[in-house]
Formats: C-alpha cells, structure tokens, sequence
C-alpha cells in the first residue's frame, strides 16, 4: 500500500488468469471518491504500458475532479 501511495497508481503486475489493471485515484479535497481503471487482458494492457496509462488516467483523472469541485459549487449556491 505504501508503494501505492507514493505513486499514486496501483497494478497488478503479474496478470492474474491472464488480466492485467492500471489504475488510479480520483480525488476531492484528498480524498479517494472514485477511481478509473484500464482493465484487459495481459495481451491488450502489456507490463511495459504502465507508465503511459497511469500518465494518461492521471490526466483524466485531475480533469473529473476538477469537474466533480465546479459541480458541487454550483449546487452549493
């Protein structure tokens, strides 16, 4: 968990039954409310992607929390 942590993405290194995972949190004001996830098979998400996907969630991830932060604002008016 602490490597996790420090990294801020989580996998499954050795696939288990040939499925392999990537992903990481998306957070609200440090907090985990969700997380998004690349999920296939280890043909499909091979070992040496990790790094471009968990850049790539990351990214996504930021812009939904930044999205979640505008929403709930706006219902706070």
């Amino acid at each position: 968990m602490a490597q996790i942590r420090a990294e801020g993405v989580a996998d499954n290194l050795i696939a288990v039954s040939g499925v392999r995972a990537v992903a990481v949190p998306v957070l609200s004001d440090g907090s985990i409310v969700a997380a998004l996830a690349v999920i296939g098979t280890s043909f499909s998400v091979p070992e040496d992607d990790k790094a471009a996907l968990a850049a790539r969630l990351t990214e996504v991830a930021d812009l939904l929390a930044a999205d979640l932060a505008t929403a709930k604002a706006t219902s706070a008016r």
